[in-house]
């Protein structure tokens, strides 16, 4: 039988699913730095829509 602790699931059990949180751009290098500024316009524009 397999170990349940090598599974995927059991790898990211807990990870937390973060959608539309804010992530800050300071201390990434730049291609982190670009994705999370991708990630917060998207949000942003996300949260416009949904008011």
């Amino acid at each position: 039988m397999a170990d349940s602790s090598a599974s995927p699931r059991a790898a990211h059990a807990g990870a937390q699913f973060k959608p539309f949180a804010w992530h800050p751009l300071e201390g990434l290098d730049p291609h982190a730095r670009q994705r999370a500024a991708f990630l917060n316009d998207t949000r942003d524009v996300i949260d416009a829509r949904t008011r």
